[in-house]
């Protein structure tokens, strides 16, 4: 039995994987596709996307071989801008610095919009 591994956030720290099987011999672990890593029984996520790992146990003189798979799905971190408030600005005025930062660490680009004015018309 290969125990669910349920979604997964980019961020989230490592954690155990548990698989038994009727014969108690040890089950090994492998990464078939996917942003993990895995070292023993412990999975580490290295990326959004979705992991399959495969659990394994080799058999013996008694006991056939066997092997499972889990898909699961680790979803993009959040991640909050905070962006310094401009104030008001003339046109004509020399230009400025904006300021915003990332939780992510990412590189924050800007972009401008202009915003006309409406024009009423009545008839």
């Amino acid at each position: 039995m290969f125990n669910g591994i349920g979604s997964k956030n980019y961020g989230d720290g490592p954690f155990s994987l548990t698989a038994t099987t009727d014969s108690g011999l040890p089950v090994t672990y492998e990464i078939i596709s996917g942003p993990a890593t895995i070292s023993d029984s412990i999975l580490t996520i290295t990326g959004a996307g979705s992991v399959t790992v495969q659990a394994t146990q080799e058999g013996n003189e008694n006991y056939e071989s066997t092997s499972v798979e889990q898909t699961f799905v680790v979803n993009k971190a959040s991640q909050v801008v905070t962006f310094t408030p401009i104030n008001s600005k003339t046109y004509g005025d020399t230009p400025f610095t904006m300021h915003a930062t990332v939780s992510s660490g990412l590189t924050v680009t800007f972009e401008v919009f202009l915003a006309l004015p409406l024009l009423l018309i009545r008839q």
